[in-house]
């Protein structure tokens, strides 16, 4: 078998992360495959992890069903679950979301009432993790913004663009305005995305980048910041979002639009 491509190794690790798997979890279990059964000396080996941390992610494994453990005389020995088994895996889990969807609708109501009415201080709060980056882009894409993009971490990261990563299936419109950095990722963004009257964009100067996604959206402005712990913090203030606003339009008024 031909070795992966790079973009077929983030593909892959996007389905394992897509399926509730962090990313160490992700690498033993892409090792232990070849190697059908292994004790832990050379799982940690072979996935140049810490001896100590591997006793902690084959647990998590086994938790999430991606791992067995089988005796082999006084040493135990895991074994990674058949690649096929994952469709299993994944249907169990989209029957845990639906269900758990509808009991989060049912107690909406309820969850509504407790917040005050009084609370109109700004907000900001702080997640970490691709889950955590996939469900606010999710909120923010199905609605307005104006947003500062840089493709290359963006391609890096999912593989595809943010919607295609996050709407495969139900393809949603993106409506709003975005202003993109040049780099090498730039030209394959312009053919899979190309910008329409709902979702226009331009291209900044050369020379102006930045290693972070920002989107402003309503009186919220939400910051992606793609380092390891992929970092997202959301503010919520008028004044703020105004303020990134104007920086916007003023960029805008000097970046040059697709194919000029």
């Amino acid at each position: 078998m031909s070795p992966l491509s790079r973009e077929q190794l983030i593909a892959i690790r996007n389905i394992f992360r897509g399926m509730g798997l962090e990313d160490k979890e992700i690498d033993v279990y892409l090792t232990l495959i070849p190697l059908k059964s292994a004790p832990v000396s050379v799982i940690a080996k072979a996935s140049k992890q810490p001896r100590t941390s591997i006793y902690f992610i084959l647990d998590k494994l086994q938790e999430k069903g991606f791992v067995s453990e089988v005796e082999s005389g006084k040493i135990t020995q895991y074994v990674a679950e058949p690649p096929e088994k994952l469709i299993n895996h994944a249907q169990e889990m989209q029957t845990k979301f639906h269900r758990i969807e509808q009991q989060i609708h049912d107690a909406l109501p309820f969850l509504s009432s407790l917040v005050s009415p009084l609370a109109t201080t700004p907000k900001v709060t702080l997640l970490h993790g691709i889950e955590g980056m996939k469900k606010t882009y999710r909120e923010i894409l199905s609605q307005p913004f104006i947003g500062f993009l840089n493709p290359h971490i963006m391609y890096e990261t999912f593989g595809t663009t943010t919607s295609n990563y996050l709407f495969q299936k139900k393809k949603i419109p993106l409506q709003g305005r975005d202003l993109i950095t040049q780099n090498a990722y730039l030209d394959r963004y312009i053919k899979e995305s190309p910008p329409t009257k709902e979702h226009d964009y331009r291209i900044l100067p050369q020379g102006v980048e930045f290693f972070s996604d920002t989107l402003v959206y309503g009186d919220h402005v939400a910051f992606f910041a793609y380092d390891h712990q992929h970092t997202i913090v959301r503010i919520e203030n008028s004044r703020i979002a105004g303020m990134i606003r104007s920086w916007f339009d003023a960029l805008w008024g000097i970046s040059r639009p697709v194919g000029k």
